[in-house]
This record gives structure tokens, C-alpha cells and sequence, in this order.
């Protein structure tokens, strides 16, 4: 029963995260301006914060009220280490399967269903398949759910016939492994989630390119290409137009065109990196249909008011097939 007490979590991790997708939470909040990064960080942290709370109080319990020796003799630091990472791995594994569901109710049965079918099915294993002293086997414990079962089976074995592990050093190799496989499931699930969360067809959103990682890479090392070829051609331009242009890039002095000064030394780096772009551009060339350089708009002053200056150099350069949105 101990296994499956700390592992009825799952259902309520995953129903947290589908009913959001259900009634159109997260598209609301992505509407809104949210990045998907921090909605998982948020969310990561908000379902182990639940798990560490309820893990201490279990943790309490056994030690204060039951007085169980698997709590009071068994060295903390390996608890700390088996409890935290299977809090990892469960929130992992909550956010990889809530991507293939849409409805809250259905998150939470299948979440049970995981929960108490795989435990009972690793309590099995290392009880009667591969009860001591016959190891269980590698490909078994590559699955975070029958590691945990077969660690806390180990533990709750020398607590009851030897020795309780007073200390970390008394770990054998299968527990170490056990321990491996915990935290390696969370870290391929949780990519596994993200990755599937983007690609898979959702009731609500658009669905990433299968390949859209490497076209994400693809396109900021071209970015990166193109800012440091802007600023190799206005480093190492020498003719009177874009010597020009290097002064008004380096806030040197006014811009003869518009009659007043422009001051650009609040401007952030990436306006900058933009504008030098613009510069660079071949006006006849086809990689850029759309390109704009030193817009400024300036509204009429009324009422012996001042003019107002909306919009001063601006400068935006569109790709052939990229698609752009103020």
C-alpha cells in the first residue's frame, strides 16, 4: 500500500493540466501574451510544491504517529533522494500523458488506472517475479513507476529481516540503480511532454512541425549570421552613403532628412541589430519583400501644442515566407 499511497498524485497533477486545456485556459492565457516556458515552470513548481507538502505530512506521520522503524531508522538523506525524485518523475509522467487527453474526467480515471495498475504490477515484480535475491532486470527498471516499487520493497526488506540503511554508504548497486532510473524518467518524460505538447494534434491550438526544433535552431543561427554580417559591412563600408548611415547607427549626429535630431541611445540591442540589417539589404533583392528603414511618424501639433514624434527610424526587414504581427 506504501508505493501506491505516494503515487495517487498522478490523477491530480494530470487533471490540473487537461481541464485547463479543456476550457480553453491556456489558449486564453496564451492570448494574453503567456510563454509556454514559463506556463511549465509554473506548473512544475506548483505540482512538487503539492508533492513535498504531502510528502512531509506522510513523512510526519510515520515517524511521530505509527513510529515505523522504515521511517525512524532508515537514513533520511536516502528517503530525501527516493521521495524528491519520484516527485520529479510523477510530474513528468503527469504532463506527458495529459498531452494525449482532452477531458478532464478521462485524465482523472486513466490517472488512477496508471497509478494503481503499474504499482500493483511493480509490487508483483519485485515481490514474487524477482523476489530477493534474483535482481530485477534492466529493461524493468527503465520505467520510473517498478524502480520505486522495487527500492522501497529493498528497503522495506532489510528493515524487516536485517538491518534498517542507517546510512547512504550501505546502498547496494540495484538500489543506486533504481535511484538512476527514477531521475532519468523524469528527464526524458518531461522532454518527452514538452515536445509531444507542441506536435500532437490538440482539441484547441495549432500544431507545431514535427522538425519545428530544428527549424527554431536553424533559424536564430541564420539570425546570427545575418547581425554579424551587418555589422561587418558597416565596420568595413567606406563610401559616403553608408558612412552616413554608421553615424546615424552610432548616434552621432542628426539626421539631415528630418531636420531635427534623432537620439537612438535608448534603443535595445535587437532594434539595433534590426536596423543594421535594413542597411545591408540589396534593395533588389528577393530574400526580403518587405523592408522598411527610417519610418518616422510625427502627428501635428493643435491648440499651439507641440508636434507629437509617434515613430522615429524605424527599421523592419520581413523574410520571403515569414510571417510578422504587432
Amino acid at each position: 500500500l506504501f508505493p501506491m499511497a505516494i503515487s495517487l498524485l498522478l490523477p491530480v497533477f494530470m487533471y490540473g493540466i487537461v481541464l485547463e486545456k479543456e476550457e480553453r485556459l491556456l489558449e486564453i492565457m496564451k492570448m494574453n501574451g503567456l510563454r509556454m516556458r514559463n506556463y511549465w515552470i509554473l506548473n512544475y513548481l506548483f505540482s512538487m510544491t503539492i508533492y513535498i507538502v504531502t510528502m512531509f505530512l506522510f513523512y510526519m506521520f510515520g515517524v511521530f504517529v505509527l513510529r515505523l522503524e522504515y521511517f525512524t531508522e532508515t537514513s533520511p538523506g536516502i528517503l530525501i533522494i527516493l521521495f524528491f525524485g519520484w516527485g520529479l518523475a510523477q510530474v513528468s509522467l503527469a504532463f506527458f500523458f495529459s498531452t494525449f487527453l482532452s477531458k478532464a474526467r478521462t485524465a482523472t480515471v486513466v490517472g488512477y488506472l496508471i497509478s494503481i495498475y503499474t504499482v500493483l504490477w511493480g509490487v508483483t515484480l519485485s515481490m514474487a517475479v524477482y523476489a530477493l535475491p534474483r535482481t530485477l532486470p534492466t529493461g524493468v527498471l527503465a520505467y520510473a513507476p517498478f524502480a520505486m516499487c522495487r527500492i522501497i520493497y529493498l528497503l522495506a526488506t532489510k528493515c524487516g529481516y536485517e538491518e534498517c540503511m542507517s546510512d547512504m554508504s550501505m546502498m547496494t548497486s540495484e538500489m543506486k540503480s533504481c535511484l538512476v532510473s527514477i531521475y532519468l524518467n523524469s528527464i526524458v518524460f518531461l522532454i518527452l511532454a514538452l515536445y509531444l505538447h507542441e506536435v500532437f494534434p490538440q482539441e484547441y491550438g495549432v500544431q507545431k512541425h514535427p522538425l519545428f526544433p530544428y527549424y527554431w535552431l536553424k533559424k536564430k543561427i541564420q539570425e546570427r549570421r545575418n547581425r554579424r554580417r551587418a555589422r561587418e559591412v558597416m565596420d568595413h563600408a567606406g563610401d559616403g552613403h553608408l558612412d552616413s548611415q554608421r553615424a546615424s547607427l552610432n548616434n552621432a549626429e542628426p539626421s539631415p532628412t528630418n531636420g531635427f535630431a534623432v537620439d537612438m541611445s535608448k534603443e535595445d540591442d535587437d532594434a539595433k541589430a534590426e536596423r543594421r540589417l535594413v542597411y545591408m539589404i540589396n534593395p533588389r533583392s528577393e530574400e526580403y519583400p518587405l523592408v522598411i528603414k527610417d519610418l518616422k511618424k510625427i502627428y501635428a501639433g493643435t491648440g499651439g501644442r507641440p508636434a507629437k514624434t509617434a515613430v522615429q527610424k524605424m527599421c523592419l526587414a520581413i523574410k520571403q515566407g515569414e510571417v510578422f504581427a504587432l
